[in-house]
């Protein structure tokens, strides 16, 4: 009887153990998505600086294209046309790099509460092994 009472404590305690580190590597594998993600929105913000000085060198150009004309030197509206399209295209590809960055985040805040849940799992179960 003590044997049976023994052998079920144990078995008890190995399926408490094992459920502990399933969670444990689920948590561990959430927090390198955690990171991964902020990685990729670190290199979504370096793109975007990128893109926004080619606007602003792009804007430069249109800017010196426009007073040239009004000082009576007209440059080739072909030149403008293009420079604007560039400008335009450069904030299409902006806008994109930002949404994909709130989504990002958004991701990220899920895999924190994800985390979170898993470690109170963690706790619980090393409270009820300590009892």
């Amino acid at each position: 009887m003590m044997n049976e009472k023994l052998a079920s404590l144990l078995e008890t305690v190995r399926r408490t153990a094992v459920q502990a580190g399933d969670t444990a590597a689920d948590a561990v594998y959430s927090a390198g998505k955690v990171a991964g993600e902020l990685l990729s929105v670190a290199k979504l913000n370096v793109r975007i600086m990128e893109r926004k000085a080619a606007v602003n060198a792009a804007l430069k150009e249109v800017g010196e294209i426009l007073y040239a004309t009004h000082t009576g030197n007209p440059s080739d509206s072909e030149i403008l046309l293009a420079k604007l399209q560039e400008i335009d295209a450069l904030k299409a590809v902006i806008h994109v790099q930002n949404e994909e960055i709130s989504r990002l985040h958004d991701l990220k805040e899920h895999l924190e509460s994800r985390i979170t849940f898993l470690l109170e799992q963690i706790e619980r179960k090393d409270r009820r092994m300590d009892e």
